[in-house]
């Protein structure tokens, strides 16, 4: 058994444990994470650094909505490479890490999101 990705002690805390609310972000997730990912990949292969920047500053809070701080922590190091135009050859690979946990946790949402309708 592989362990979890997901955490959602920081959605449960800021939604009072309201399982609706908790399906709609868990949603919402899912809608936006897509987008924001093509937004970074397109901003690095157009070397548009600050827009770069501001992609991966923008996708952290999405992350970390539902504990996944090591791809969080991914998009930091993105935005921080971005900032100062330097370790440019390591980017790709961040790009690629962020977008494979993107798929892999949304097979733990479905779940979640199973085990909420179950309770709600």
């Amino acid at each position: 058994m592989r362990r979890r990705q997901t955490d959602f002690t920081y959605l449960t805390e800021i939604t009072d444990g309201d399982f609706g609310v908790i399906r709609e972000m868990i949603d919402l997730f899912i809608e936006e994470t897509p987008r924001q990912l093509r937004d970074i990949r397109q901003a690095f292969e157009a070397d548009k650094f600050p827009e770069l920047r501001a992609a991966a500053h923008k996708i952290k809070p999405t992350l970390s909505y539902v504990g996944l701080e090591e791809l969080k922590a991914k998009a930091q190091q993105i935005e921080d490479h971005a900032k100062n135009e330097e370790h440019l050859d390591e980017i790709p690979a961040l790009i690629k890490a962020i977008e494979k946990g993107y798929e892999d946790a949304l097979i733990e949402l479905d779940e979640v999101k199973r085990e909420i309708s179950r309770k709600s």
